[in-house]
């Protein structure tokens, strides 16, 4: 969602120039109708408001320069598999630069928790967006350096 929102109306103008979407959920309407939404009470109107499979157009206009990366556990539930794979579908249809990666040998939990191995794939994958983008960014040198 935060690809998706007006910072504007915040007061904010992010310069987001990457983003990685790990394990999500980007339709909420399908737990509305589940037992998990007896705790949630969230209603249908609550959940498209808060889906960003609703909102891919304003994705669209607010990350057209970002990076993006839907990443999906090889272990996760099928629906979020699912919802992955549709998402990334959703916003590459839009022309975004946008990429899905499924990670092999990990679930929901641990896809996340291995972020502190340095060696760990999804590691590496942040850490070369991060140094890749900040050397795009940096200053070239003058002529005479």
């Amino acid at each position: 969602m935060a690809l998706s929102t007006d910072w504007t109306d915040y007061g904010v103008t992010p310069d987001i120039k990457g983003a990685f979407l790990v394990s999500g959920i980007y339709d909420l309407l399908p737990i509305t109708h589940t037992y998990v939404n007896a705790a949630l009470r969230m209603s249908e109107e609550l959940a498209v408001r808060n889906s960003p499979m609703q909102h891919v157009m304003e994705v669209k206009s607010r990350a057209e320069t970002c990076s993006i990366m839907v990443v999906v556990a090889e272990y996760d539930s099928p629906e979020f598999r699912r919802q992955s794979q549709e998402y990334f579908q959703s916003l590459q249809v839009l022309g975004l630069n946008v990429y899905l990666k499924d990670i092999a040998g990990v679930d929901h939990f641990d896809v996340i928790e291995k972020l502190s191995d340095d060696d760990y794939i999804l590691t590496q994958m942040i850490l070369n967006m991060i140094l890749r983008r900040s050397t795009i960014c940096q200053k070239p040198p003058a002529a005479d350096e």
